[in-house]
């Protein structure tokens, strides 16, 4: 692997030129429309009449190959064995080399359709994600259970496949808001945007992992010092103490976790308004119901929920029971936890 310099180098020049490689994420929407790129700039060098490559930074769109040639170079372009089948990508081509090694890595995947889309300008949760994923491939990111609320009015707006992704490059400082208080998901990176993005992300894995961030608690008392706020619990767990966890997360979240005869429950009360219920899975059906005065998020089989998320004020509010509850026993909950 290259060492720090090495690698700010490539990033700077994979960005900079017109290079063209592959992108993310299975059932991704494409980018509509050709990217337009400024050409290569070169000039004679005074000794030798050799030519220099005169790095170019600007607004430009970075496109979903790019970022992944960057990456590829920063691994000392290593040469895999893997066969792909990207209608719009040639295995000889110049960068069919870095769709290779990243495909087998499982860094990227091209579109539902069967294209790679090495063209397309890569989005913000794209980047997020492809990141994310090299950054496991190094024994980074989230282990075991992990929470982190995002400070976006449009976390809702995410993608489920990049979600944990920008969790991470959120906490880790990587990736910031695009403007205001909104992580535009689907808005596209300038190369000069990508460069700093990346810069900061070549940082960041060089130190050490930080510690998970939940905090065992041994009261709710101790939960809500370290949160920053207070958690009143449904009357049908209050007395239930020795069948309850309790987990903070400093500033921003506690977690209870009850173990019950019929199975576990997961409460969660967090700052902001993004989904903190911390399950990612696709379940048959997702719904938005009324509910206590509030708009609740449920999803669920059949006739029975396993998720429901919703919000109050500045907190949002999450319950989680694997094993299913009717509808009445969350209109319980959301009524009576604050």
């Amino acid at each position: 692997m290259l060492n720090r310099r090495a690698m700010t180098a490539v990033f700077s020049l994979a960005l900079a030129g017109s290079l063209a490689l592959p992108g993310f994420a299975a059932g991704a929407a494409p980018v509509e429309g050709p990217l337009v790129r400024q050409p290569l700039v070169v000039s004679e060098a005074a000794a030798g009449g050799s030519k220099e490559q005169v790095v170019i930074s600007g607004q430009e769109a970075l496109t979903r190959g790019e970022l992944v040639s960057a990456l590829h170079s920063k691994e000392g372009k290593p040469v895999v064995n893997y066969a792909m089948d990207y209608t719009d990508v040639d295995g000889e081509s110049r960068y069919g080399e870095a769709i290779r090694w990243a495909s087998s890595e499982g860094i990227v995947s091209g579109y539902d359709d069967g294209r790679f889309g090495p063209d397309d300008p890569v989005t913000r949760e794209q980047m997020a994600a492809i990141l994310y994923r090299d950054a496991q491939n190094h024994d980074l990111g989230f282990t075991g259970m992990w929470a982190f609320p995002l400070p976006y009015s449009d976390a809702a707006e995410i993608s489920d496949f990049a979600y944990e992704a920008v969790c991470w490059m959120t906490m880790k400082g990587i990736m910031e808001g695009a403007e205001e208080d909104t992580f535009a998901p689907r808005g596209t990176v300038s190369c000069q945007e990508a460069a700093s993005i990346l810069e900061q992300y070549l940082q960041v894995t060089e130190q050490t992992e930080i510690a998970n961030p939940f905090l065992t608690c041994e009261t709710m008392t101790q939960a809500e010092e370290i949160a920053g706020f207070s958690m009143v619990l449904p009357s049908m767990l209050s007395s239930q103490a020795e069948r309850m966890s309790i987990y903070a997360v400093a500033s921003g979240m506690i977690e209870v976790v009850y173990q019950g005869e019929e199975g576990q429950m997961n409460l969660r009360k967090a700052l902001g308004t993004g989904d903190v219920s911390g399950d990612y899975t696709a379940y048959a059906w997702e719904r938005m119901e009324e509910i206590q005065g509030r708009t609740v998020t449920l999803k669920g089989e059949g006739d029975q929920v396993m998720v429901a998320v919703w919000c109050d004020g500045a907190y949002t509010f999450a319950v989680r029971i694997p094993s299913g509850v009717d509808g009445d026993v969350i209109s319980h909950m959301a009524a009576e936890i604050r």
